[in-house]
């Protein structure tokens, strides 16, 4: 090899440490950030009903009697 080659070669190496150096700490800061339903749906944050019933929220069995 020659020093021109060398010299090449170090410099892509050192581009490619710092760009994944640069993806991996994108990742971190995306995985550390917090969501909050105020931010993601207002009206779910404002929503203050009770009562509800959802679907499969009751699991009935043939064991037991239906009221």
């Amino acid at each position: 090899m020659n020093e021109r080659t060398k010299e090449r070669d170090i410099l892509e190496t050192i581009k490619r440490v710092k760009n994944m150096k640069d993806f991996l700490l994108k990742k971190i800061n995306l995985t550390e950030q917090k969501n909050y339903l105020e931010l993601l749906s207002p009206i779910l944050a404002n929503f203050n009903e009770k009562g509800i019933e959802l679907p499969g929220q009751f699991v009935t069995s043939e064991l037991e009697p239906h009221p």
